[in-house]
């Protein structure tokens, strides 16, 4: 299979395998030996070799998403709540367990 068409910036792949599941990941630019992408929707940065980038297409681990960029953009959006749940659960329960955590274990001994 040649890799000359997902050379282009912008082109968008949906991950249906793997640690990346369930993600979209838009290339952002193609170096030598990297694929670099921004995930979605955890807007990370990824970079991923060639090689086995080439494996997961090859595997449809991998697969060339034909979503318009309005229709990432919807589908970003529409998981809003989410979004704000995820960061107020962060900000309220996470953080304050770990700092409690924290000083329960070293600060109190």
């Amino acid at each position: 299979m040649s890799n000359t068409t997902y050379k282009k910036a912008g082109k968008l792949f949906a991950v249906h395998h793997g640690d990346y599941a369930g993600q979209m990941f838009a290339l952002v630019e193609k170096e030598e030996h990297n694929y670099n992408f921004l995930s979605m929707p955890e807007m990370k940065n990824i970079s991923v070799t060639v090689e086995d980038f080439n494996e997961g297409i090859e595997k449809e681990i991998i697969k060339f998403s034909k979503m318009s960029k309005q229709e990432v953009h919807d589908w970003y959006w529409s998981m809003e709540e989410i979004y704000k749940h995820n960061f107020n659960h962060l900000h309220n329960v996470f953080y304050p367990t770990q700092i409690k955590g924290f000083f329960d274990e070293f600060v109190f001994e």
